[in-house]
């Protein structure tokens, strides 16, 4: 009951805007990427160089089939280049 929807990810040797753009162009994922207003915390998390990660939100109306569909995507735009 106390959690936010969302959560944030890098993937090695891949920029997180180019993550994104996959996820958009081939999945229709709207997702943000970059710093998020948090330069501070991707140093702490070694992300920082990389320009950051990529930011994916749930609202309360999303379901499990809205979490299928994005773990999908995100194997699809990390297998396929």
């Amino acid at each position: 009951a106390h959690q936010g929807g969302l959560f944030s990810f890098a993937v090695d040797g891949v920029p997180c805007s180019e993550m994104a753009r996959r996820l958009f162009e081939r999945h229709g994922l709207a997702v943000r990427a970059g710093l998020h207003c948090a330069p501070s915390a991707h140093g702490a998390l070694g992300t920082l160089e990389e320009g950051g990660t990529v930011r994916i939100s749930f609202g309360r109306f999303h379901g499990e089939d809205a979490v299928a569909r994005v773990v999908h995507a995100v194997e699809d735009a990390v297998r396929r280049p």
